[in-house]
């Protein structure tokens, strides 16, 4: 890929199988289906009621959801606030036309462009109420931490549930919603089948991220928010829960004590991970059930996303997976994993995901790109710093894309700011009206495009400067180059450890294939 200028997602299994199914007015109102992510604190979950009280056919209604939220305390239990530039693919789902008021109900994550991962049983509620009103409608607004303000709404013109999705035991629980135009934010990265066993293992941290009302000043507002959780072993879930309800299908995760849990997040969203050597978040479940909200012992249910890559692949082929390669990269690329791993050593899979810094990259025409064809890049950082963007090939040959001499950083530093939550196009549309694009060259094949945001107190403008002019990079000397960024890094801490949580630098990789 070249720089060119040119002018052109028994009764007391039923009451556990969606979250808030017997709930009264007081107790946690999450509901599987609601984006309230609040609890009554101290409320006793189990002490019946009939708001939300199951129905012949074991599935609830939007309105259900929608009458349980009227009654939510405005305390998040074990949560907070999402910070710029977290989450980016969370998207919420929402209800509106005819005789109902807008309102959101469910979570999800953009895979694509135009799909959405959610849950089955928020896909089965939308259906039927489809079918009983012909004037519903359903959209998802993305890029907002707070639903009150800001964002990008976009229509659902086809509901997908899984085909084996059974609503009295909550199997199967995921969908698919395809949007009637295109989204902004970054495809979410997902856990592919074999990489699950090494990674979805007790006591690792995952995340849980959702709406939920807040109380800030006297006014509530719809913030994102996030709260840490350790994965359950399956032989502990399936003890609480019952093993024909938990096997390949789903997991759970929540701590020991209580207090933390998918009452944090919408059902239908997501639960994440970090793969070693990888700022962006990986995710691992959907929000589907569980008993309580929080409660000592009783552990939230996920839909696992990697026991239905094919299904999800099958549907959505540009879908991102983490698999083997991933985890245990090619040849070619394997020097350079190895460096950005060290840049950001203190990531490991017992680190808290919403704790790290995160950084996505993207290609927005896809995953596929042809040659001789142009493409624009996105890239999202959760903290502000300077960044640098690279291109390998299969052969391991690389080079710098940006910045360089011919793709400057404003004012042409060597090294390009970017700010936190700040959504980066390269190239930006001002140079893109100045004629700028980036061509596709060969060789065809697996190519993949490396981020590294730093620091503002790593002063790395020579180091940048070495191979700002397109030259050929060997991956030998890229992963030297990374090394001496990393020692750079290392040297203007305050404190000298050699592994610290990286809350303040952070890498991410691409992979994409360019064809003929």
């Amino acid at each position: 890929m070249t720089c060119d200028r040119s002018s052109s997602r028994s009764a007391a299994r039923r009451q556990s199988a969606w979250r808030g199914r017997a709930a009264s007015a007081a107790l946690c109102t999450i509901a599987s289906l609601s984006t309230g992510a609040v609890c009554a604190q101290g409320a006793d979950r189990s002490s019946g009621g009939d708001l939300l009280a199951p129905r012949p056919d074991h599935a609830p209604t939007i309105d259900d959801i929608v009458r349980s939220r009227s009654f939510a305390d405005t305390r998040v239990m074990g949560g907070r606030r999402a910070k710029p530039g977290q989450w980016r693919s969370m998207v919420a789902i929402f209800r509106t036309g005819g005789r109902y008021e807008t309102r959101n109900f469910c979570g999800g994550t953009l895979i694509d462009k135009r799909w959405v991962l959610t849950a089955a049983h928020c896909a089965a509620a939308m259906q039927k109420l489809a079918r009983e009103d012909g004037s519903v409608a359903f959209f998802v607004r993305e890029g907002t931490r707070d639903l009150g303000k800001g964002g990008k709404d976009i229509a659902v013109d086809r509901i997908l549930p899984h085909e084996a999705y059974v609503a009295e035991t909550m199997l199967n629980d995921l969908a698919l919603l395809h949007l009637g135009s295109p989204a902004s934010a970054p495809r979410q990265l997902l856990l592919g089948r074999s990489a699950f066993p090494s990674l979805v293992v007790p006591p690792r941290a995952a995340t849980v991220v959702g709406y939920g009302l807040t109380s800030e000043g006297g006014e509530s507002s719809r913030d994102l928010l996030q709260a840490d959780v350790p994965i359950v072993s399956t032989e502990t879930c399936a003890a609480v829960y019952g093993s024909n309800r938990i096997g390949d299908a789903s997991f759970c995760a929540g701590a020991d004590e209580g207090g933390r849990d998918a009452c944090q997040g919408d059902s239908g969203g997501p639960l994440f991970m970090r793969v070693p050597g990888n700022s962006a978040p990986v995710q691992v479940g959907v929000v589907s059930w569980g008993t309580g909200c929080g409660r000592k012992g009783y552990p939230g249910v996920y839909a696992s996303v990697a026991n239905f890559q094919s299904w999800i692949a099958r549907n959505v082929p540009d879908a991102r997976f983490v698999d083997p390669a991933a985890v245990d990269p090619p040849k070619p690329l394997r020097a350079t994993v190895a460096a950005t791993g060290t840049l950001i050593a203190g990531a490991g899979t017992a680190a808290r995901p919403g704790e790290l810094a995160q950084l996505d990259v993207d290609i927005v025409q896809g995953p596929v790109v042809r040659l001789g064809s142009s493409i624009e890049m996105t890239v999202v950082s959760s903290v502000s710093g300077s960044l640098t963007l690279f291109n390998q090939d299969s052969d391991g040959r690389a080079y710098q894309i940006y910045p360089s001499k011919v793709m400057s950083a404003p004012g042409g530093a060597s090294s390009a700011r970017i700010e936190a939550g700040e959504t980066l196009t390269i190239p930006s549309p001002a140079m893109r009206d100045q004629g700028y694009r980036f061509k596709v060259t060969p060789p065809t094949g697996r190519n993949w495009l490396i981020a590294m945001v730093l620091p503002d107190r790593v002063k790395a403008d020579d180091l940048l400067k070495r191979y700002s002019d397109g030259a050929t990079i060997g991956s030998d000397q890229l992963a030297a180059l990374v090394d001496e960024l990393t020692e750079r890094e290392r040297s203007t801490r305050d404190f000298d450890l050699v592994s610290v949580e990286p809350t303040d630098r952070a890498t991410a990789r691409l992979e994409y294939r360019i064809v003929p």
